[in-house]
């Protein structure tokens, strides 16, 4: 990652995530109250391209709350620096300690252990669940092939010391692992198990842990605000890949930890959307419908298609810079890529499986570009309807 560098008004392209973080698209929509005027600037991406302005909601209020944020279809893909700004300062993301309706079924069971680790920890809860929608989409028994484990992926190897409060005096790490090998052990695997994936105890051990990668965040970026949007997408790198690789910056973060990055950043995007528009009066099923998109959902259908494609992170990011400047209602006015507009085409004409569940634009992008399989190991996520 280029070492951050202030924000001019001209609007200097930053490079921190594979989201460029540049000045806003301008989210000027049609049929809109004139009232409500243009907020945002038009902004290019680092290759001079023009961030698609459209903004992908046809409810009134979605579209207005997503001006006043700068939020438009390109920025799901290249977060602007407008947007940064605008979202870490309405801040609802960050303050508000109810979960937004925007999260799955299978998180939402957990919602008050949410609410409740990320009060005690005093970390956002909205981040808590974004997190556990990533590492676990709500899989209580959760494993890794590295080992984590939980809810929201806790690696006993680092983290034993915030589970032996739960675990008999006799039990250790060494313990637990000759309790997987099958070798004598003071303590059942079973009973390790019990303790690492009860929800609650992981819960806390993930929102300590967590609580950490925040410091770590804003040490690392003393440039940044401390309470930006950007930091908490830089505090998951560390928490997905340890301290060191938040340190290192996010051009030397291995791809795992440059996707949860993106990720994150996009999932918070609906998050501030659906605390925006609670306020404004609308309750759990109007949100989710004003968020569900059909445009993004073929656009993020068209870019699980290039991601699938893809060899390295290279690759993903110049995806990246492609689908940020697609209009998804007009592929074919606003850029001449032919795969994109294909297979969006295909989503749109019926020619393959469509979603059916309410997710916004950001889960939407998780769930196709490598979520889905996670989050249909849930029941419950499989029957998720708009009530």
């Amino acid at each position: 990652m280029e070492k951050i560098r202030s924000i001019q008004k001209t609007g200097i392209i930053l490079s921190l995530t594979a989201l460029a973080f540049s000045a806003c698209a301008n989210t000027k929509t049609e049929n809109s109250n004139p009232t409500q005027g243009t907020v945002c600037k038009v902004a290019t991406n680092e290759k001079g391209q023009e961030i698609s302005q459209f903004i992908p909601f046809s409810d009134y209020g979605a579209r207005k709350v997503a001006n006043q944020l700068c939020i438009s279809s390109g920025t799901y893909y290249q977060l602007t620096s407008e947007a940064v700004e605008k979202v870490s300062e309405s801040g609802l993301y960050r303050t508000s300690g109810e979960l937004a309706p925007i999260f799955f079924p299978s998180i939402l069971e957990h919602k008050d252990l949410i609410e409740n680790a990320a009060a005690k920890n005093e970390i956002p809860a909205n981040v808590l669940a974004t997190l556990a929608s990533i590492e676990s989409a709500g899989l209580t028994d959760a494993q890794s092939p590295a080992g984590a484990k939980g809810l929201v992926q806790v690696m006993p190897s680092f983290h034993f010391d915030k589970f032996a409060p739960y675990l008999p005096d006799t039990a250790s790490y060494q313990d637990f692992i000759n309790a997987t090998k099958g070798l004598p052990s003071s303590v059942s695997l079973n009973d390790y198990n019990n303790v690492f994936n009860n929800p609650e105890i992981n819960l806390n051990a993930g929102a300590q842990f967590f609580k950490e990668c925040i410091s770590v965040a804003q040490d690392a970026n003393p440039n940044l605000n401390p309470d930006s949007v950007v930091v908490y997408g830089i505090a998951a790198a560390c928490y997905n890949g340890g301290a060191g690789t938040a340190r290192a910056g996010y051009d030397n973060m291995p791809t795992e930890s440059k996707l949860y990055v993106d990720h994150v950043a996009r999932i918070l995007l609906d998050v501030e959307l659906a605390l925006k528009l609670k306020e404004e009066g609308y309750n759990d099923s109007e949100i989710l419908k004003s968020l569900k998109s059909e445009s993004m959902d073929a656009l993020a259908y068209a870019y699980s298609q290039e991601m699938e494609k893809a060899v390295d992170y290279t690759e993903i990011k110049s995806d990246n810079l492609i689908f940020s400047t697609v209009n998804p209602e007009r592929l074919s006015d606003t850029i001449a890529y032919s795969d994109v507009k294909d297979n969006a085409d295909s989503y749109s004409l019926g020619h393959v499986a469509k979603y059916t569940t309410p997710m916004a634009p950001g889960l939407r992008i998780w769930f196709a570009s490598g979520g889905k399989d996670l989050f249909m190991k849930s029941a419950e996520n499989l029957n998720w309807q708009i009530n």
